[in-house]
This record gives C-alpha cells, sequence and structure tokens, in this order.
C-alpha cells in the first residue's frame, strides 16, 4: 500500500519521536510517504496536499493538523514568530472549518481512505483553555467527516489513557516557537527527548505537544490499527 501522512512537526518527527519511523518499521513492504512540516497549520496542511503534483494517488492517508491553529493564540510572542517563519494561521472556527473541508475535499480526489485525526494535546492538563478549544475543533471535524464517503475520524486521546484519566496532568507547555525550533535542533536523540519530558513531568509529549517515545507509540499503535484494517480488507 501507498500511504501519506500530512500534519505539522508531530507528524514530521522533529522535534520529538517520530511515530512514522515506528510505523515504518512495521509495514516494510509498505510505501508510507511522510508530508508533515514543521508549523504547518490547517491552511499550510491545504497548501501541501493542492502542490502534491502528481505524487498520488494513496491508498491510504492520515490527516493530523490544528494544533497550530489553536497554538497561534496562547502566547503574545507567537503570531511575531509565525509571521517571521511565514506559517499562516486561522482566526476564527469558521475559517478552520472551511479550510478543513477544503482539505479533505481535494485529497479525496487522490486517496481512497482517509482518516481525519483529532488535535491532540496543548499541555497534559486536558482542563486548560487551549485543549477545550481543540476539543470545540475535534468535534467540528467529527461533524465535517460524515460529509465524506470514505473519512474516518479518530481521536487519538483513548490511546493514552493516562492523561484521559488525569494521571498526567502536568501544566507544562512550550508557547515559544523560536523555543522549539532550538529544541528540534538540540533534542535529536529519543533518550534526551525521553528524559526532558521526564522532568517536565510529562508522560506523552517532550513539551505539552510533540510526542516522546511513549506518546510516539502510542500514535503508532492507533495508526497501525486502521493500516491492519485496510490490508486485511484489501487482502
Amino acid at each position: 500500500m501507498r500511504i501519506g501522512f500530512f500534519g505539522d512537526s508531530l507528524t514530521e518527527g522533529r522535534p520529538g519521536v517520530s511515530y512514522v519511523d515506528i510505523l515504518r518499521g512495521r509495514f516494510p513492504t509498505d510505501e508510507l510517504v511522510n508530508f508533515g512540516r514543521g508549523g504547518d497549520s490547517v491552511i499550510g496542511t491545504y497548501e501541501r496536499v493542492v502542490s502534491l503534483d502528481g505524487r498520488g494517488p494513496f491508498d491510504l492517508a492520515f490527516v493530523w493538523t490544528g494544533v497550530n491553529d489553536v497554538l497561534a493564540h496562547i502566547s503574545w510572542a507567537s503570531p511575531i514568530t509565525r509571521r517571521l517563519l511565514g506559517e499562516p494561521w486561522v482566526t476564527s472556527r469558521q475559517e478552520f472549518v472551511e479550510q478543513y473541508r477544503l482539505l479533505l475535499k481535494t485529497l479525496s480526489k487522490s486517496t481512497a481512505r482517509i482518516v481525519a485525526v483529532a488535535p491532540l494535546f496543548i499541555g497534559e492538563d486536558l482542563s486548560n483553555p487551549w485543549n477545550q478549544e481543540l476539543d470545540v475543533l475535534a468535534s467540528e471535524m467529527k461533524s465535517l467527516c460524515t460529509r465524506f464517503d470514505r473519512v474516518e475520524f479518530l481521536n487519538l486521546r483513548p490511546y493514552m489513557p493516562d492523561v484521559a484519566s488525569g494521571k498526567c496532568a502536568s501544566p507544562f507547555v512550550e508557547k515559544s516557537g523560536l523555543g522549539t525550533v532550538w529544541e528540534a535542533i538540540a533534542f535529536r536523540d529519543p533518550q534526551d527527548v525521553d528524559r526532558v519530558a521526564s522532568e517536565r513531568g510529562l508522560c506523552y509529549t517532550m513539551d505539552g505537544i510533540h510526542l516522546n517515545s511513549r506518546g510516539a507509540m502510542a500514535v503508532a499503535a492507533a495508526f497501525g490499527q486502521r493500516i491492519a484494517e485496510l490490508r486485511h480488507v484489501a487482502g
């Protein structure tokens, strides 16, 4: 199978640990193509799909975006950093829904099956206002998916039960885009990523957003289940 992964730095795998690399080890006979890019919002992800230029088709695609559209609003420095890096973001929920609809519509033209993945965390404390906003976006995404025949919605949080139960609820969040860029340079080894996560009291992420080894394994388990199911149907 040919499988595409579209999203931001969590898909790119920097900073943090790459779930795509884990999946490549589990499905060595499939072609897994990583289109993730750090900083991408739903706008950037849509633009990446538009610019595929014949690099499809795909048997399966995972679309995992949305965190940066909320992250852009949580500190005064975020919009400045994103403008400097040339990274656009949506300014309203309505704009997010419309961009996401266009994203799914465009990708559907070259993809047999799409898994639309809800944005995960901004901090492992689910009660904070940023995660509450992500919950609203996830609900809009889930409703939007029902308008497409070959699109399913996936919420990753059940695969990370210690956050859902409140066992992991560290308030730490790296809000600085420049800080994230620095950590992408400084922490390339999974052991270093996991050490930093432990120092910050985080269970599944390195900085409240990007995956550590445990988080990457959980995402790979969720995505791997969908890949195995499609392979079974195709076989």
